[in-house]
């Protein structure tokens, strides 16, 4: 008669072990009866006679599970302790070293700086066109003279014209700084807006505190940069200047306007 499965003693170990017997062949594992203790080694087991109850096979209580480590090795949270709570829906969320995605006010389009500049342009043109033919009258004057009948200036008169031209430009730049100063800067603190930002319904700001104004020394940075540039390098300074917005975020400043902490923003008429 074949023995049903169960566990038994083990046949091939006299330490008391029980094996499993699955009704064909014995298991690969052994346990220890709870409560049995281990026969004296060399002493043989016998074997159950078939069909008998097989002994109760141990209860192994299972290992209480070990605490795992917090990632980093820091300590955990105290009790208690929960996440801040998230902003509230339509706040702007912080970009990179810490400045907002978006400004927290509106900024006045590019296009209404462009034309705004074109305006003060010209009005500055009114006074700096005339200086400027006045300084080069006698130094034309020379070049003409020079001309041959053949209409073919001379190599000298070439080289006096072009000696001319630097000598004005230098006046003509000290002239054009002082134009523009007393043009834009007293107008902006005064302001904070030129006439070209008037008619375009614009004016400057500064970038974190509106109430304040702008004061002679911030009004004077912002002019520093924009004409000291453009009269030291020249005309590719202004272009990069101007079109600095394009790509400027959030604030959308030109490079003066970054020197100095000032926005441009539209004005909003009292009723």
């Amino acid at each position: 008669m074949a023995m049903t499965p169960g566990w038994y003693p083990d046949p091939f170990s006299s330490a008391g072990y029980v094996r499993w017997w699955d009704g064909a062949r014995w298991g690969a594992s052994v346990l220890l009866p709870e409560g049995t203790p281990p026969p004296v080694p060399g002493q043989p087991v016998a074997l159950p006679p078939p069909g008998s109850a097989p002994a109760a096979a141990p209860r192994q209580q299972a290992a209480p599970p070990a605490p795992v480590p917090p990632p980093g090795g820091y300590p955990p949270p105290p009790a208690g302790w929960a996440p801040p709570p998230a902003p509230p829906y339509g706040a702007p969320a912080p970009g990179r070293y810490g400045a907002p995605a978006e400004a927290p006010y509106e900024i006045a389009s590019y296009g209404s700086r462009v034309m705004a500049k074109i305006i003060d342009s010209f009005i500055e043109g009114i006074v700096l066109v005339p200086v400027a033919l006045w300084l080069l009258w006698p130094a034309l004057t020379r070049y003409l003279d020079a001309v041959g009948a053949d209409g073919m200036p001379t190599a000298e008169a070439v080289q006096q014209w072009v000696t001319d031209v630097a000598g004005v430009s230098l006046v003509l730049n000290v002239v054009t700084l002082l134009v523009t100063f007393v043009y834009e800067v007293p107008q902006n603190v005064r302001w904070g807006r030129t006439l070209g930002k008037r008619a375009l319904g614009i004016r400057v700001r500064p970038r974190d505190l509106d109430s304040v104004g702008l004061t002679w020394g911030t009004a004077s940075i912002r002019w520093a940069v924009e004409s000291g540039g453009a009269a030291l390098v020249g005309g590719f300074f202004t272009i990069i200047d101007y079109l600095w917005p394009l790509w400027d975020k959030p604030w959308r400043q030109t490079i003066h306007d970054k020197a100095a902490r000032t926005t441009v923003v539209p004005h909003r008429r009292q009723p």
